[in-house]
Order: structure tokens, then sequence, then C-alpha cells
């Protein structure tokens, strides 16, 4: 054996792939995680427009009960 080549067990291999499966679920977990913050972001951004369209037209509504 030289020093660029090394001997690997089966067991060695079986528990690199399980940590390969392993850090691939936990990649995509994170992934689905951030697809949800975002969606989160979208939604509050848009309560927040909603509610300032909301107070928005109440004031229209007073001002103009108060003209009446």
């Amino acid at each position: 054996m030289n020093k660029n080549n090394f001997t690997i067990s089966n067991e060695d291999v079986d528990k690199i792939k399980k940590y390969i499966e392993q850090t691939n679920a936990t990649t995509s977990n994170l992934r689905n995680v951030n697809d949800i913050n975002i969606v989160l972001k979208k939604y509050e951004d848009d309560l927040k427009e909603h509610s300032n369209e909301v107070r928005n037209l109440k004031k229209k509504i007073q001002t103009r009960d108060d003209r009446i």
C-alpha cells in the first residue's frame, strides 16, 4: 500500500453512507424550514398591509361621518 491508497471496511462504508443520508435529510429539512420562513414572512407582510388598509378605511369612514 502506498500513501495515497487506503483500505476501508464495509462497516466504515456503511457508516459513511448513513452519515451522507442523514446529512441529506438535514439539508432537506433546512430547505423546508427556509421555505416555511419565507411563507410566514410573506403572510406577516400581507397582514401588515391589510391592517394599514383597514386603518385607512376607518379614517375615511370617520371623516365622511364627520361631514355628514
